[in-house]
């Protein structure tokens, strides 16, 4: 061994253990994951609808006051949720971060508004992409029955959904009134079958043809909870 690669070999060894350039890394992985659970959390999206629903009506409004086709007005501008900062720095604080963020539910309290320039109700996959909500582990949805623009995103999410999931609990809360007509019952019922794919709760006035009460004979990975006075 010539003298150069004993120089080597020593410095090799005396080398200090390799530590984090970054003062963040450095900090306790708890005291990491308490500062990643403060920063991150699902955008509220009823702030996004109501933006969007707010140019939705001022577009509707100069249509009827210009009475000109609503193909001359400029289509609502939809911002689409986009990666928290956080997420960008660098691949150890995304994989701890990331996991974080997906233990927190996803909560959807309305669909998205319609739009009467474009005739249709807008599409959920324009405020969060297909390959977020794919991600997605937690999701609450409250359906007020009374909304019809519900079975548009139901039927949307559950098409997402099929393709690719992770979900490790979507939880429904029906609101407004019993399960009256036909499409929300397939809807529910729709629902109720991905249960088979995921863990589907329950909660509010169920239809009496697809209620079960929890015999023998029901899924174990799903659970329906009728609240509806005895």
């Amino acid at each position: 061994m010539t003298m150069a690669s004993e120089n080597i070999h020593i410095h090799i060894q005396h080398a200090e253990p390799f530590r984090p350039t970054s003062p963040f890394l450095r900090l306790p992985a708890e005291l990491r994951m308490s500062i990643y659970d403060y920063a991150l959390d699902w955008p509220d999206m009823q702030l996004s609808f109501a933006r969007v629903q707010k140019q939705c009506t001022t577009l509707e409004q100069l249509w009827v006051t210009c009475q000109r086709p609503r193909c001359v007005f400029l289509r609502p501008r939809i911002a689409t949720v986009t990666t928290p900062t956080i997420l960008l720095l660098n691949r150890q604080i995304y994989q701890e971060a990331i996991t974080v963020l997906h233990d927190k539910p996803l909560v959807l309290i309305s669909p998205p508004p319609h739009s009467s320039q474009l005739g249709r109700v807008l599409d959920i996959t324009e405020f969060i992409g297909e390959a977020t909500l794919q991600n997605v582990a937690h999701v609450v949805l409250k359906m007020n029955l009374e909304m019809d623009s519900w079975l548009k995103t139901i039927e949307r999410l559950l098409d997402v959904w099929c393709k690719k999931n992770r979900l490790k609990s979507l939880h429904v809360g029906l609101q407004g009134g019993a399960v009256a007509n036909l499409p929300f019952r397939s809807v529910v019922a729709r629902l109720e079958g991905f249960g088979l794919e995921a863990p589907v709760t329950f909660e509010g006035h169920l239809p009496e043809s697809i209620l079960v009460r929890g015999d023998q004979h029901s899924s174990p990975m799903h659970l329906w909870t009728d609240l509806r006075p005895q």
